[in-house]
Parts: structure tokens; sequence; C-alpha cells
């Protein structure tokens, strides 16, 4: 009976042992990782365009640029520019090509002088935000004799271009 004994605690011995080993082993769940990331433009440098105007007699017109007016959008977001004169209160309109025409008032006396004002990149593709990535809008103005040669003196002439940036 001993005997029977032994071989009955080995036999569950090794049931225990068999069925545990089945229990055992690894399993790989898996997790989704995803992200997004956002097309977004934002102004970066802006500028200050002045016509210095120094010979009302001069024969030919007078021209300006500014030269860190920036924009900065996530990389391959497509923008366009369009331009705005306050005291020309036109539609707003794509600033490349022939531009925009703007005025730029006195003051006092409320005397305008239309100009044309351009972006050389009316549109563009994104860079990215890091350092060097900012897209130049190469901004310009020009004004004709014929808006200054009868224009009053005075320092205190100014126009406000809204740019709107579609992205």
């Amino acid at each position: 009976m001993k005997k029977a004994m032994l071989v009955a605690a080995a036999a569950v011995i090794m049931v225990l042992f068999v069925v545990g080993g089945a229990y055992a082993g690894t399993i790989n769940p898996t997790v989704a990782v995803n992200g997004s990331v956002s097309g977004l433009c934002k102004a970066g440098t802006a500028g200050i365009l002045t016509f210095a105007i120094t010979d009302p007699s001069f024969a030919g017109g007078y021209t300006a640029s500014v030269t860190d007016a920036t924009v900065l959008c996530t990389k391959n977001t497509t923008f366009t520019v369009t331009a705005q004169s306050l005291n020309n209160p036109a539609a707003p309109a794509t600033c490349g090509g022939a531009g925009i025409t703007g005025a730029l008032k006195e003051s006092v006396s409320g005397y305008l002088m239309n100009y044309t004002f351009t972006c050389g990149n009316p549109s563009g593709t994104g860079a990215g935000f890091g350092a060097g990535t900012a897209q130049n809008l190469n901004l310009a103005g020009s004004i004709a004799q014929a808006a200054y040669q009868n224009a009053p003196v005075s320092a205190t002439y100014g126009d406000t271009v809204t740019l709107t940036i579609t992205y």
C-alpha cells in the first residue's frame, strides 16, 4: 500500500508538473502609438516700409523694401498672402505680381499719395519653426512721381497694410 501511495503521489506530482508547465510562456500584446502635427503659420518678424522722398521734382518714382518681414509655417504647409491698405480699403488682394494700391495719408491735411505694395513671395510652403526656417515675404513698395510731386511737406504720412496669411 505504501508502494501504491508512492505511485499515486508521484502521479499527482507529475500531473502538477505537466499542468504547471502548460501555463508557462510569454505573450506579446501590442500598443498602438499615434500622433499628429497640425498645419500652422505664425507671423515671424514684421518690418517698416519707408518712402523718403527727398526731391519731389525727381523725374522717376521712389522704391522701398522691407528686408525682414517673415512668416513661419509647419513644414509642408502651403500658404498665400493677401494685403489690404487701411487708407485705400479695397478688398484684400494677393500682394504678388502687380501688388495692391495703398495710400499714404498726411495726418493734418489728409492729403493722399497712392503707392504700390507688393510681396515678392505671395505664397509658399512652410519649412517648420526651427532656426533658419522663416520664409521671407520680400515686401516692397513703389511710389510714382505723380503721387508725390504736389504733396505738402510733412513727416507724418502713414498707412497700415494688413497682411492675411491663409494656410
